[in-house]
């Protein structure tokens, strides 16, 4: 996606085009409902954004304009009212009609988000309820609509310049869901095997599975192991925290294959996280150049002897 300014459509120099009128001082549904609707309609990739009074009353509206969140004297686009008379969000409305179901389903998180925050609500005192208040704080603190505050007060009355800020949260929000979307259980289970007790579960080739291993963990399988290849990574379940990954029987495994376990991820060893959650040779953080000589299977096996004596 482009990100040069013109791709906003700021420069009114330029030859006549299709317009996108929304209201000044932008909210995030304002922002938004236009970085959809350039980002996936293409007859307006490269309209030019106009901001408005709220109250404008679209005059001055060509045939092919859109004004987003809105009212523009009926001709805008606004969120619908539900049958439950709640209203939803402009960008709920154009998603709904200019993505494809795989492309709502990597929005829906936001969608939603958007949708309560533009009700006059906090999204996040909403939808974390069951926690106290200072970790609401935290978290509203660090969520999109706090992003979108720190933008306002770095660049204050310059809507254009937001907007471009807001442009790229968002394109890096959305290519993150699409690149890498999450697969079904169904799917992952395929590749997964369960060891009899119930205790091991050994996931092979896809690293993409974090759905799958949070759904093991809630039918009570106590470690995950991945295996990609020239990753292995074994996790505890959060809800058995004494559990020790180097476990006599998991070291016997690594000392047959030569190998050594570093608290502080030295190349050519394995990594055991401080907190003791995960055991990895390979990470995102630090790819591993070539396999462990030890064996995923034997590894999943000497875990579950572990887990078999307790």
């Amino acid at each position: 996606m482009k990100e040069s300014e013109e791709d906003i459509g700021y420069l009114s120099e330029m030859e006549e085009k299709r317009i996108i009128y929304t209201h000044a001082n932008g909210d995030l549904d304002s922002f938004s409902s236009v970085w959809i609707m350039k980002r996936r309609h293409s007859l307006y990739e490269n309209a030019k954004v106009v901001f408005v009074s709220a109250d404008w009353d679209g005059e001055g509206m060509k045939e092919g304009d859109k004004a987003l969140d809105i009212y523009a004297g009926g001709k805008g686009i606004k969120g619908r009212v539900d049958s439950e008379n709640n209203v939803h969000s402009c960008f709920a409305v154009l998603v709904e009609s200019y993505c494809s179901p795989e492309e709502q389903k990597a929005l829906s998180s936001l969608v939603r988000f958007v949708d309560i925050q533009d009700s006059g609500h906090s999204a996040v005192f909403k939808l974390a309820q069951g926690l106290d208040h200072g970790a609401k704080e935290i978290l509203a603190g660090t969520s999109i609509s706090a992003i979108l505050k720190g933008f306002k007060s770095l660049y204050p009355y310059n809507d254009k310049k937001v907007m471009k800020m807001m442009f790229k949260v968002l394109d890096g929000l959305f290519a993150m869901k699409m690149v890498d979307p999450p697969l079904s259980i169904e799917e992952g289970l395929k590749s997964t095997h369960i060891f009899s007790s119930g205790n091991v579960a050994i996931i092979e080739g896809d690293s993409r599975k974090k759905t799958l291993r949070k759904h093991l963990f809630s039918k009570g399988v106590k470690v995950v192991i991945y295996n990609t290849g020239k990753s292995i990574a074994l996790f505890r379940n959060p809800g058995f925290p004494s559990i020790n990954l180097d476990s006599k029987e998991v070291r016997q495994v690594l000392v047959k294959a030569g190998e050594e376990i570093s608290l502080t991820g030295e190349k050519g060893k394995w990594f055991l996280h401080k907190n003791g959650f995960m055991l990895a040779w390979g990470t995102k953080k630090a790819p591993s150049e070539f396999s462990s000589k030890a064996n995923a299977m034997d590894l999943a096996k000497a875990m579950d002897k572990t887990l078999s004596k307790n």
